[in-house]
């Protein structure tokens, strides 16, 4: 099951050595669950392995009962101590791993132990630790290991994992193909219901008066609080646009962005300008992969030129006559980068080719 831990490992201790060994532990680990529970036994210390390496690569900081951190290099020789109670003592840990192959691992835990004492009268002894391993090769085998005695019969080492593949939950409804149109759907992990909707392209009426880029490299539409195309997934963008008495440059091209701002928007791709003509057209900007869901405050942007831009120019077909501006939509362009905007707009000389998609049950 995604986002759970799987047990992958139990060791039981049978009286008669000292060391539990979880062998080779296989599947997704890049996430470990250690969980210990000493029954009492072992002596002369109690230590955590990995990958059977005695080596000087482990490093540990520990506070047991609040009290200041202490052993900033104990355990350094060939394992990290006190990590999973005291020896000779009834104890119960839990440890988080951070098992990434690549990197060095790190983790930390806490530890309960009856302090050598039973009943009311004596209150339990609590540690808190963190720890690394300065071994950059995934752990596959764990050590719970006495330096002296056997473990008691009983103790026990469970090891649980889970992958960070697996952390968000998979989306079913991407692997649906070939859906019709008012298609019902129940999502089986969120129990949502969601509805099928049809793909299509925004109505748009086209203007004839023509505006200028009129100096400025930039021209948008912002898309507001209310605005229907909010949530679109757009497939591509048509522009009606020309070139304007033959007279520009064509070594830069036209091209067209979808996004809060020019420098992170998603781009729709370019056109050369000699590509137009002196009539106006629809030029169709189709994005070579990735795809832009419209949302709120997002900016159909289109740019021309490096540099100033003369009257001469391109003209995108606008009449620019605010009555004219789509419900709840404040058109605005830039003469920069997109960090001065000012109220103006494409009005309606573009149109939105978007998805089929799946809309959830009480939305628009």
């Amino acid at each position: 099951m995604v986002d759970t831990l799987q047990l992958v490992k139990t060791v039981v201790a049978d009286g008669n050595s000292a060391t539990m060994d979880t062998g080779t532990l296989t599947g997704d680990l890049d996430v470990l669950r250690v969980v210990v529970e000493i029954e009492g036994g072992g002596s002369g210390g109690c230590r955590m392995r990995f990958n059977s390496d005695t080596g000087s690569n482990y490093r540990r900081l520990f506070s047991e009962n609040g009290g200041a951190k202490d052993g900033h290099n104990d355990g350094a020789s060939n394992a990290i101590s006190n990590m999973v109670g005291r020896t000779g003592r009834r104890s119960y840990s839990i440890n988080t791993i951070y098992n990434i192959s690549g990197k060095e691992t790190s983790g930390y835990g806490h530890c309960i132990t009856d302090g050598g004492n039973t009943g009311s009268a004596n209150a339990p002894t609590r540690m808190e630790y963190a720890f690394k391993w300065a071994n950059t090769a995934q752990i596959t085998s764990i050590q719970i290991i006495s330096d002296s005695t056997s473990w008691a019969s009983g103790s026990t080492l469970n090891v649980y994992a889970y992958s960070r593949a697996d952390e968000e939950i998979s989306d079913e409804k991407t692997t649906i193909s070939d859906i019709p149109t008012n298609t019902r759907y129940e999502e089986i992990d969120t129990r949502k219901i969601y509805r099928r909707v049809a793909g299509g392209t925004t109505s748009q009426e086209t203007q004839n008066g023509g505006e200028l880029f009129n100096d400025v490299e930039i021209v948008s539409q912002k898309f507001t609080s209310g605005s229907s195309k909010i949530g679109l997934i757009v497939d591509s963008v048509d522009v009606f646009i020309r070139n304007d008495t033959g007279s520009v440059s064509t070594s830069t091209n036209i091209e067209c962005k979808i996004g809060q701002e020019w420098s992170s928007g998603v781009s729709y791709g370019t056109k050369s300008p000699s590509a137009l003509s002196t009539s106006y057209s629809w030029q169709n900007f189709t994005p070579a992969s990735a795809k832009r869901t419209i949302v709120e405050n997002d900016r159909l942007m289109i740019r021309w030129a490096d540099g100033t831009v003369t009257n001469d120019s391109i003209r995108w077909g606008s009449d620019n006559n605010a009555s004219n501006q789509l419900p709840n939509e404040t058109g605005e362009y830039s003469a920069d980068d997109g960090s001065n905007w000012t109220a103006r707009s494409f009005d309606r000389c573009y149109k939105i080719n978007y998805s089929a998609q799946w809309k959830e049950r009480g939305t628009a």
